[in-house]
């Protein structure tokens, strides 16, 4: 039991947001990152963070903003 305790725990999260109407998620990642001291939002491609189940295609690419 102590082990589990100290033990460090990573847990990954996922969140979508959705932009207010008239706006996009563009503009919605823009406002976060400046609001965070962030800068340059641009498109980027990230993996799926579980395998694919589909022959052939062994991961999927997401397109978001970073």
């Amino acid at each position: 039991m102590d082990s589990l305790i100290n033990s460090v725990w990573k847990v990954g999260v996922e969140i979508e947001l959705l932009a207010p109407k008239g706006s996009n998620r563009y503009f919605l990642a823009e406002a976060i990152a400046q609001q965070n001291q962030g800068y340059d939002v641009y498109p980027i491609f990230h993996h799926e963070s579980e395998p694919s189940k589909v022959i052939g295609q062994k991961i999927f690419e997401n397109l978001t903003f970073g």
